[in-house]
């Protein structure tokens, strides 16, 4: 077992040397190889991380961190990196295979694609997700929150929210994200979303995106959810916090669940009426301004949260308040 073991280990470090020769440095020689394997993953002139693979590899152990260093203005960009690192290598581990490429790949290319100071999230990238916005220039969305769902430690929570523009999905995921400590320091953040936007020339075209943030294949998974259920004008979000015990392809179901499970909630309660309230400055957006006023007697007196806010809304348009209508 250990001879096989190491045999696997040096044949995939010497695929990573040939693909990466200026990314990847070798502690071993090759006439004194043996566990643990060491090498460096070169990101910039001062920024790397020391990887080892030990006795048991790619069965009982893969690919680890032991030590990385950066300067601070790179520190995002290193905890992305680090984060695709370690999920690729926890997803090969319960797989068996060897991750020692797929892990070093994964966070050459996190480093490649994160702006400091924010993870740029691979499904929308090129939606290029902004910092500076202003307050009167960003409308904020509705985020609802399900209940966690937990397992051998690890912690799933599913976010959703109303969006019926790329950009909507741009600045919502920016506002659940910036600033959320919790959200941040989770292992995971997989989203999908699906909706129908106009485009200039008055088409509706429908589209659609995922991501995994590290997670090999959960993006997938919500976005086929999306589909089946036929879900429009929504994004999902659902984070992991991994607990240290390896969930196999259970925390895909658990994914799955969780982001089911609020859509089923937020039909029956927050979007029952079809209205959900983004505020931009002093004027609420509402996609479906058109029913608003008709459900509006049907709300008064109601705990449902949704149609509580149809009623608040009709109020605030009496009193003056710019409502903007969408589709």
């Amino acid at each position: 077992m250990s001879h096989d073991s190491l045999e696997r280990a040096l044949a995939d470090f010497e695929m990573l040397i040939a693909a990466y020769p200026d990314e990847i440095r070798s502690f071993t020689q090759d006439n004194t190889a043996a566990f643990p394997l060491r090498i460096a993953l070169q990101l910039s002139p001062t920024a790397h991380c020391d990887l080892q693979i030990s006795e048991g590899y790619p069965v009982e152990s893969n690919l680890q961190v032991t030590s990385y260093r950066s300067n601070p203005e790179e520190k995002g960009r290193m905890e992305a990196v680090l984060s695709a690192i370690r999920g690729t290598s926890e997803e090969c581990l319960e797989n068996q295979v060897e991750g020692a490429f797929a892990c070093c790949a994964a966070g050459l290319e996190a480093w490649k694609h994160t702006k400091e100071g924010h993870r740029v999230l691979e499904g929308v990238s090129s939606l290029n997700i902004a910092r500076n916005q202003t307050a009167e220039a960003r409308t904020l969305f509705r985020w609802i929150i399900g209940e966690p769902l937990i397992d051998r430690k690890s912690t799933f929570l599913a976010h959703a929210c109303r969006v019926t523009s790329e950009a909507d999905v741009r600045q919502a995921l920016h506002q659940l994200l910036d600033g959320n400590s919790k959200l941040q320091r989770s292992s995971h953040n997989m989203f999908a979303y699906r909706l129908t936007e106009t485009i200039s020339d008055g088409t509706r075209v429908s589209k659609h995106d995922n991501d995994d943030d590290g997670e090999y294949g959960a993006g997938s998974k919500l976005a086929h959810l999306l589909q089946v259920r036929d879900e429009k004008d929504v994004v999902v979000l659902v984070a992991r916090w991994f607990g240290g015990v390896h969930l196999g392809p259970k925390r895909f179901a658990h994914i799955s669940n969780a982001a089911r499970d609020l859509l089923e909630t937020c039909h029956k309660t927050e979007w029952k009426y079809g209205v959900y309230l983004a505020l931009l400055g002093n004027a609420f957006v509402v996609p479906c301004l058109d029913s608003v006023m008709d459900q509006r007697d049907a709300c008064i007196n109601t705990t449902d949260s949704s149609a509580m806010a149809v009623h608040e809304l009709s109020l605030a348009m009496e009193g003056g308040c710019e409502v903007l209508g969408g589709r």
